[in-house]
């Protein structure tokens, strides 16, 4: 999947149930998935429809007896690995998890998950899966989004969003993981909603400098607020801060090259007019409005939804 590809291992795993009545042939390698219809059936109504007496595979468990084979059930166009995952946990075989689940699997998980019915039995699952603490690399987020998306997870959709508008540097449409599973309408929402955050984070910032740069008002003949202004608007200029410069940056990585900005000052020249002199704390004026530039929440489902309604 993508750049980074999942190596199926589902074939030479052993059963999920050892004495179980169904076994699923999944992918084109048909690994085997032997499972307890019951489990099925009791979390999911797509397994319980397809499980039940209405279609072949379940008037074949009817007359299954237990000293006969399990069922053997054909799913050729599902993830061996993502149904393995989903049926552990059902089963409660936990155990199996050893690794930790990588990003490319989790949202592997998640289309399966809603595939099959099973995103609410897979709830503590994936509130697990769906940390993203420390996570910096975008195509990672957008895979976690997607599965939150899914899962219907509004809160983890919201921070990891949140995490794509401080560190993603292109264009969101640049990220095109998964493009055919989601109706294009979702996929432009989305893209066209964090667009819109993260040209508002940059402009705030860029508002907010230019309004340290221009605060000075106040003159004097020894033309010391205008030398406060020009300095401090050579310090922006030193930190990589122009526009242009602030555009072609994370957001993160903006606001961290803002907070170097430290306090602005020249030497007194015993003007006599020093009354109007204005000496701001530039450093720590700045580090307040990045502070309440970094809380700035992700989008929500709902506003994806919305435009859907």
């Amino acid at each position: 999947m993508g750049e980074e590809e999942v190596v199926s291992t589902s074939a030479a795993l052993p059963d999920i149930a050892a004495d179980g009545d169904v076994v699923f042939l999944v992918g084109a390698d048909k690994a085997r998935l032997r499972v307890y219809s019951l489990i099925l059936k009791n979390t999911s109504k797509v397994f319980s429809a397809m499980l039940g007496p209405q279609f072949s595979e379940g008037q074949a468990l009817l007359i299954r007896t237990t000293n006969t084979q399990p069922v053997e059930l054909p799913l050729p166009e599902d993830d061996p690995d993502a149904l393995r995952a989903i049926c552990n946990i059902l089963h409660g075989r936990n155990d199996a998890f050893v690794e930790p689940v990588r990003a490319p699997e989790i949202l592997n998980i998640a289309i399966a998950a809603d595939k099959w019915d099973c995103v609410v039995p897979l709830a503590w699952a994936v509130k697990d899966w769906l940390r993203c603490e420390g996570v910096t690399d975008s195509k990672e987020l957008w895979r976690l989004m997607l599965a939150a998306y899914w899962f219907d997870e509004d809160k983890a959709f919201e921070k990891i969003t949140q995490a794509l508008l401080f560190h993603h540097k292109s264009s969101y449409f640049d990220l095109k993981e998964q493009a055919d599973e989601l109706d294009s309408n979702v996929f432009m929402r989305i893209r066209n909603l964090l667009e819109e955050s993260r040209t508002n984070l940059r402009m705030n910032l860029l508002q907010n400098l230019f309004h340290l740069a221009t605060m000075c008002t106040s003159t004097c003949s020894c033309g010391h607020n205008a030398k406060i202004c020009g300095l401090f608007t050579v310090s922006q200029s030193n930190n990589y801060l122009e526009p242009s410069q602030v555009f072609g940056k994370t957001v993160w990585e903006a606001l961290t090259w803002a907070e170097r900005i430290q306090q602005v000052k020249i030497p007194f020249t015993g003007c006599r007019e020093s009354s109007a002199h204005k000496d701001y704390d530039h450093g720590t004026m700045v580090k307040g409005f990045t502070k309440k530039l970094k809380e700035q929440r992700g989008i929500s489902l709902k506003s994806v939804r919305s435009s859907r309604e």
